[in-house]
């Protein structure tokens, strides 16, 4: 919402040091595309190695279930209250989101074996789409 935000830096503020922090770091988020968008348009001289979609993962790993929303994959997950020990706060803030993005990468990564893991890396990364990868 609006009040969220009214008191955050804007982004000619903190846009070097976001840039600095994020420049060689793989992204990883729930229909990151969203976030990759959002921060290319205010970073124009950023470019992300590697964008893992959680969403896209959760699609591959576990078909055939009702929501892929991240509320509900955390929850069926177990993941709430550990994002919320982490990191207290609620869906759709953005630092609780994030975490609960981040255990859920981990969670659905361990369930693969560790020669199934780089396939699937692959799958999920968004950016292979541009590169002519294989998805």
């Amino acid at each position: 919402t609006d009040a969220d935000v009214t008191s955050a830096p804007i982004m000619a503020d903190i846009g070097d040091d976001l840039l600095e922090r994020i420049e060689d770091t793989p992204v990883v988020g729930h229909n990151v595309r969203v976030d990759v968008d959002a921060l290319s348009r205010e970073l124009p001289d950023w470019k992300p190695r590697r964008a893992f979609d959680t969403l896209r993962l959760a699609r591959r790993l576990r078909p055939g279930l009702a929501s892929y929303s991240l509320e509900k994959l955390s929850s069926e997950l177990g993941l709430i209250d550990a994002a919320q020990r982490l990191c207290p706060g609620t869906h759709h803030n953005a630092t609780f989101d994030a975490t609960l993005s981040a255990l859920l990468f981990v969670r659905l990564l361990a369930s693969l074996t560790e020669t199934e893991r780089p396939e699937a890396l692959q799958n999920c990364d968004i950016l292979l789409d541009r590169q002519g990868g294989l998805l």
